[in-house]
């Protein structure tokens, strides 16, 4: 089966992962409670969860489409965080550019990219790695 825009996204990030680290997709049939992020990793520091989000492009107005994390998603990232589990959303575009979302920013109503730093593939598995690895979370979401 061909990857859409999110799997290809993912794997650009994916490529970028050192092969030690674990790494598990959350395959999620008929009956599983929705709201799941996408993957889970694990490090000998650490665990996280993401949702990922592939986008279009990233607006001129710079608004962040928080719309597209269903209210099953927020919750439990949201719930998660509240049980000290480390969680994110990274969306992307088409070309990579990233931004990393953490539980306070989704807490938020209207979020802009003027407040975020832009990543690439490379940046954000280094994120990835270093939350895992050392349990510290970069700059804006480190809470």
């Amino acid at each position: 089966m061909a990857k859409g825009p999110e799997g290809k996204y993912i794997d650009k990030i994916h490529r970028q992962l050192s092969p030690n680290l674990y790494k598990l997709k959350m395959n999620m049939g008929m009956g599983a409670p929705g709201g799941i992020p996408d993957y889970y990793y694990e490090g000998d520091k650490a665990c996280l969860w993401i949702e990922y989000k592939a986008i279009p492009s990233w607006d001129k107005k710079k608004t962040i489409p928080i719309h597209v994390i269903s209210p099953l998603q927020k919750d439990w990232l949201l719930r998660a965080h509240n049980n000290k589990q480390k969680v994110a959303v990274i969306m992307g575009d088409s070309t990579g550019k990233s931004i990393i979302l953490s539980a306070y920013t989704l807490s938020t109503n209207k979020p802009n990219t003027d407040t975020f730093d832009f990543y690439t593939p490379k940046e954000v598995a280094q994120h990835i790695e270093t939350i895992v690895s050392t349990q510290k979370f970069y700059g804006e979401y480190n809470e």
